[in-house]
């Protein structure tokens, strides 16, 4: 199943370097910013709930398509992919302009799930499962 969610971002000066254009490494920190929105705000679950999840990257992919110049307002798309059977979740990204016509780069993380005390679950928790139900149902 999928579930989209748009997360609008302005880069800080900070992320710029001397040419005033976006360094490659930030696209990540904007990557997780906009994960952590889509579950704050679409999963409906609150910071201590997203804290608690314990979702560590297994994957990691970014393709930069267009620099973003400083003053650029930019839109972070994510989609995230889900299976009931599996204790793995993708995310999907593409960077837009603020218009959404122009593609910045295209970005992917995968993420497994643990328990407590750090041993890997094989199925999604179950309080992440109902809330993705949840909103599949919405769709």
């Amino acid at each position: 199943m999928e579930i989209s969610f748009d997360y609008s971002i302005e880069p800080r000066f900070s992320d710029f370097d001397l040419y005033g254009i976006a360094h490659h490494s930030r696209y990540f920190y904007w990557f997780e910013e906009a994960r952590f929105y889509f579950m704050k705000e679409i999963m409906d679950m609150t910071s201590d709930e997203v804290a608690e999840i314990r979702s560590p990257i297994i994957k990691v992919s970014c393709e930069y398509k267009k620099t973003i110049k400083h003053g650029e307002l930019c839109i972070v798309e994510v989609k995230v992919n889900f299976s009931e059977e599996v204790s793995k979740t993708k995310f999907d990204y593409t960077l837009f302009n603020k218009d959404k016509t122009v593609i910045h780069a295209k970005g992917t993380t995968e993420h497994v799930f643990l328990n407590s005390e750090g041993k890997l679950l094989f199925q999604l928790p179950i309080s992440v499962l109902e809330k993705l139900k949840e909103l599949s149902a919405k769709v």
